[in-house]
């Protein structure tokens, strides 16, 4: 079953629900579901992170949803607090389907890539209450310093969509942890251009000081924006690295514990 329904004037989501019903007619247990937040430094919503993510999650038995949020590009003025309500807002859409599609609302799970890895983080600080687990793909976070130095003294060096995406990455979610954030796995390559791996072990370091269970896998070689790392996702051929395509099953056998 696929459902598209607007958020509000510029967000909608994406809904990927696997069928409930036997073909005797008996009813499927709940099933979890994975909200996904694709990354596009907040200038779009990638659609490389997108269907084919939720498509991946339905081929491992949960049911799958893709938040489309506001960018930059729609509204200049957009704030990281309207993009965390904007997630709530579809999880309270989510679960109006709950008991006609067995979707567990308990084992609701969000993973965002890059941008919407930053968002996604964000949310496991503020909707920690309607979150299982977080999923982080080569995200964007610990770039406060890095957004603060471009915000403050080469502001003019930024277009209006670089500001506001300055703007954006200056709320840091490592400075927002707390011992009330949800267990998170987290991948990225080591040689990603990107995003720095200083960021990412610093939210790991912070993870780890308020006893936040914690999964991190760094892959040795590879760029940014792999999403799947594999041919139906790659729009070059360094994209497609199999060793970093088992990303998938690690996280299912993760989500699974």
């Amino acid at each position: 079953m696929f459902v598209r329904e607007s958020i509000n004037e510029n967000a909608y989501v994406e809904l990927y629900l696997l069928d409930t019903i036997y073909d005797d007619n008996s009813q499927k247990d709940s099933l979890p579901i994975l909200l996904v937040l694709p990354g596009g430094g907040y200038r779009y919503t990638s659609y490389r992170e997108a269907q084919p993510i939720a498509i991946a999650a339905n081929s491992n038995n949960m049911h799958a949803a893709v938040l489309h949020y506001t960018d930059i590009k729609e509204d200049i003025n957009i704030s990281i607090d309207q993009l965390v309500e904007e997630v709530r807002t579809t999880i309270e859409f989510i679960s109006t389907f709950a008991k006609e599609k067995f979707i567990d609302m308990d084992k609701l799970n969000v993973i965002g890539f890059s941008a919407g890895g930053h968002l996604a983080a964000t949310c496991n600080n503020r909707l920690n209450n309607l979150i299982n687990k977080v999923v982080l793909a080569y995200p964007a976070i610990g770039f406060s310093e890095v957004a603060n130095q471009l915000y403050l003294t080469d502001l003019e060096k930024l277009d209006e969509e670089g500001q506001a995406a300055a703007k954006l990455f200056l709320q840091d979610p490592i400075l927002e942890v707390s011992d009330k954030c949800k267990d998170t796995f987290i991948w990225m390559t080591y040689t990603d251009d990107v995003v720095p791996a200083d960021g990412v072990l610093k939210y790991a370091q912070k993870m780890r000081e308020f006893n936040v269970p914690l999964e991190l896998h760094f892959f040795g070689h590879g760029g940014h924006g792999l999403s799947l790392a594999k041919e139906n996702t790659a729009v070059f051929p360094g994209q497609v690295i199999p060793r970093i395509s088992s990303w998938v099953e690690l996280m299912d056998s993760w989500l699974k514990l």
